[in-house]
């Protein structure tokens, strides 16, 4: 009788070790789970800010650019689909990063992109950057195609990009030129789509912007630093600046 109770005590006494070890390993995982739930909401209330942030700065100046309610509208509504096409990439990489090849296609699927010679190496982009430059590729695509050279058969537009070596930092470079389009009209005054062309990168991202109004055709450079790419160099080829 001492045998059999002393072997249900030690079976039940390792049950019950079993059960407490079983219970706070769940409830270790729980507080991981509740820390990783409140950092996940956390990043969403950033993120929607920051949406909201853009949509609101986009409603406000986009009048500027335009004359009438109706060509407000289509503005406005152009650059929210261009900020929901983003963000459709970035939700399918998890907000990982995006490839710029991605971003280039998603603007310039709307437009002759058999007149655009496009390439460049592998590049992923931040999702901050991949924002602000989906921004800007959206305003030069939308003023080719109403002044330059997506306005007229014959235009082209060369899109390159490229990594540039700067002592011991590295840049991303991106190249648009425009050729045989219309005749270029330097503009009497800024607008929403060239401010944004000229301010957000160096804003958002520290980088820089040359805009030119050449006879040929619009010509756009951004430099950005490589803090806003994923991953390394790795064996991409450096051009000396």
């Amino acid at each position: 009788w001492y045998v059999s109770r002393a072997l249900v005590v030690a079976v039940s006494t390792t049950v019950l070790i079993a059960l407490l070890s079983e219970l706070m390993r769940l409830g270790a995982t729980l507080l991981r789970s509740q820390d990783q739930q409140r950092t996940l909401n956390a990043e969403l209330d950033h993120r929607v800010k920051n949406v909201l942030a853009t949509v609101c700065a986009i409603i406000a100046q986009t009048p500027n650019s335009h004359s009438t309610l109706a060509e407000y509208v289509a503005g406005l509504d152009q650059r929210i689909r261009s900020l929901a096409r983003t963000h459709e990439l970035l939700s399918g990489s998890q907000w990982d990063g995006v490839s710029l090849a991605d971003i280039v296609c998603r603007e310039l699927a709307p437009y002759a992109t058999d007149h655009a010679e496009i390439g460049g190496p592998d590049v992923t982009l931040r999702a901050e950057a991949a924002q602000a430059i989906g921004m800007v590729l959206h305003e030069l695509a939308t003023n080719a195609a109403k002044y330059g050279a997506f306005s007229k058969p014959g235009g082209r537009l060369l899109l390159q990009w490229r990594w540039l070596l700067n002592g011991s930092r590295g840049r991303l470079a991106i190249e648009w030129q425009e050729l045989g389009g219309p005749p270029v009209v330097k503009p009497n005054r800024c607008g929403y789509g060239a401010s944004t062309i000229r301010e957000l990168i160096p804003f958002e991202l520290g980088g820089t912007v040359d805009l030119a109004f050449a006879s040929s055709g619009l010509q756009c450079q951004l430099e950005i630093p490589t803090d806003w790419v994923r991953g390394t160099l790795g064996h991409a080829t450096l051009h000396e600046t």
